[in-house]
């Protein structure tokens, strides 16, 4: 009804116009140069819509013309796509296989194809030559579903280069983009720990607690770990109170953080603080035995008699007395002092509970030489202590490298809080 209307009152305007036009006949004169045209207004307004529908029929012709072209057709481009696809798929295949030249060749027919997709440019960004592949991760940046992707492989390539200024930045922009991800945040944290940016690299960890994308132990490790980093700074600039601070910090926050304790340790018996140097060793102990606080443990009487050590070391191991390395420093410290039941039994616990490693062998063969002065039975301890698991040593978790002593980065690979404790 609404459009019989619409229809009706058109026509009644449409005729109410031409009646106008009748009454008022009028005129048109048209002059160029040695030329006139004359006409009346009806006639001029009958051109002008007879020129509009000209006008639109050939544009309707020329999308229909359009259309038809075979070049154009929509069966063409589908099968243009499906091309374009099936190479994707041949060189993200390629590329899993480590045919980088392979992979290029599928990437650049697949870009030929699908000019207007990013699947292309994505498996580009992986095989392309380095100067073409940084303009592909540019235009990957400037598009907001592949900016996350462009920018952790510039953050990579940039950290390979150990570009840190560079690197920050993209850690930043990268932040912005997804600030609840762990990996990002952890990245960040590690890149503003290399600039020596603490008070950035502390506010990462506050966002990471208030935004709970790391866990209250991970996140009590780290501030740990950014204490002892700043304590050895200290340490090494000369500044001893300001380090002794830092590091008995780091423990506080992470008492299992074997390095933190070593260092509070050292400088409290440097300054012949005996007292504190010990019961920052028998914290540390009791949340996690390590050789190295038992050699800090014993430098703190060095003109003590074996047996007198060995008293001091049973009441030191009483905070962790199950632990292996309790077993072994008391068998250790009991054969020094000639006390051979004690440092027996303290070995045989360890190999009936299947937890003998090749220290245990190499005690036991040492017990055997200096209490019975059996030759044999030692050697024989000796080739169990060859085909024995390994003791506790540092392991990169990124590198897999081994370094002797902790060291806040890996030797080898430079990561940032990349070596654990293995036993």
């Amino acid at each position: 009804m609404t459009r019989l209307t619409f229809y009706i009152i058109l026509g009644v305007l449409i005729a109410l116009g031409a009646a106008w036009m009748v009454a008022q006949p009028g005129e048109m004169v048209l002059t160029w140069r040695s030329w006139e045209l004359r006409m009346s207004f009806a006639t001029l307004t009958i051109l002008v819509l007879l020129y509009s529908v000209t006008l639109w029929l050939l544009f309707r012709l020329w999308r229909a013309l359009r259309y038809a072209n075979p070049l154009h057709s929509p069966q063409r481009q589908a099968a243009r796509r499906r091309r374009g696809h099936r190479e994707l798929d041949l060189g993200w295949s390629a590329w899993a296989l480590g045919d980088t030249a392979e992979a290029l060749k599928h990437a650049r027919r697949a870009r030929t194809d699908l000019p207007r997709e990013n699947g292309p440019l994505l498996l580009l960004s992986q095989c392309e030559m380095e100067k073409r592949r940084i303009g592909i991760l540019e235009d990957l940046r400037a598009k907001p579903e592949t900016a996350p992707f462009a920018l952790n492989a510039l953050l990579d390539e940039a950290m390979e280069e150990e570009d840190y200024v560079l690197a920050l930045s993209l850690a930043r922009e990268l932040s912005t983009l997804a600030p609840t991800n762990r990996r990002i945040l952890k990245k960040l944290f590690d890149i503003e720990v290399h600039h020596g940016k603490w008070n950035a690299a502390a506010d990462t960890l506050k966002t990471a607690r208030r935004n709970k994308v790391l866990d209250a132990e991970e996140i009590a490790h780290l501030e740990s770990l950014l204490s002892y980093i700043r304590a050895v700074e200290a340490d090494v600039s000369g500044q001893r109170a300001d380090a002794l601070d830092l590091a008995l910090d780091a423990q506080k926050k992470d008492p299992g953080f074997t390095p933190a304790a070593q260092l509070a340790a050292r400088i409290l018996i440097s300054r012949k603080e005996n007292g504190r140097a010990r019961k920052v060793l028998e914290n540390a102990w009791k949340a996690g035995p390590h050789p190295e606080l038992a050699d800090l443990f014993i430098e703190l009487a060095p003109m003590e008699s074996p047996t007198e050590r060995l008293r001091r070391v049973q009441q030191f191991i009483r905070l962790n007395p199950d632990h292996a390395e309790s077993l072994h420093l008391l068998a250790e410290r009991a054969i020094e002092a000639s006390h051979w039941p004690e440092a027996r039994q303290a070995l045989d616990t360890l190999v009936k509970a299947g937890r003998a490693t090749v220290r245990t062998y190499n005690l036991s063969a040492r017990l055997e030489q200096k209490q019975k002065k059996d030759q044999i039975a030692a050697e024989k301890y000796l080739e169990k202590a060859m085909a024995a698991k390994r003791d506790g040593h540092w392991l990169c978790r990124d590198c897999g490298h081994q370094p002797r002593h902790y060291t806040a980065n890996c030797p080898e690979c430079d990561r940032f809080d990349g070596l654990e404790w293995v036993e």
